[in-house]
């Protein structure tokens, strides 16, 4: 109840409230020790996140956007994908006599579609923003490096989002334009390398 919403006007955030929003859903995470070496870890969640067609009694205008919570009602949430899927593996394993140890370990994640701002259409004429909609993406990381016998260094060469998927994060009204939209992007490929030692 009075569930508070954060919309970003494209020069600041404006918050109003919504009279009721709902949440249901269900989350299953498991590991599996499938070798002494391998190990999986599958997880999916199922959300269904939504404004009720009655979400608001009242109409509450969020200022510069003609918005207000009854045009929410019957839309799903911000940022809130029906399905996400991961599937994670490790695997490390000595690779000298002498007791070095080399690990590969990576990941994969999957989401339905989402919605990336508050308007589910343009409140003005009523046509939904498309590109509001951030589509079905999977993203993977990966991980490969080796531990000293004695545990004091760790060498590994990482990456994140190795394919590298473009998704929008938030999108928005850029003002003094009107009807264009702009976007915020989450983080695109990423490599590197790093070292830790312990003395």
């Amino acid at each position: 109840e009075d569930f508070q919403v954060l919309e970003f006007t494209g020069t600041r955030f404006q918050t109003f409230n919504v009279d009721t929003a709902e949440s249901t859903g269900i989350e299953i995470e498991s590991q599996f020790l499938l070798t002494d070496d391998l190990t999986i870890s599958p997880a999916i969640t199922w959300t269904d996140a939504k404004y009720p067609s009655d979400c608001a009694t009242q109409d509450v205008t969020a200022v510069n956007y003609n918005l207000n919570a009854a045009t929410l009602c019957g839309n799903t949430l911000t940022n809130a994908p029906e399905i996400v899927a991961i599937l994670g593996a490790d695997y490390s394993t000595q690779i000298s006599s002498s007791g070095m140890t080399g690990f590969i370990n990576g990941s994969v994640r999957y989401e339905d579609d989402r919605r990336t701002s508050t308007q589910a259409f343009d409140p003005a004429t009523g046509v939904a923003l498309v590109e509001d909609v951030q589509e079905a993406n999977t993203k993977v990381d990966l991980r490969v490096g080796m531990t000293s016998p004695s545990g004091n260094w760790t060498m590994e060469l990482w990456g994140k989002n190795i394919t590298d998927e473009r998704t929008k994060s938030v999108t928005f009204n850029i003002p003094l334009n009107v009807g264009a939209r702009g976007a915020f992007f989450q983080d695109p490929a990423m490599y590197g390398v790093t070292l830790r030692a312990k003395y």
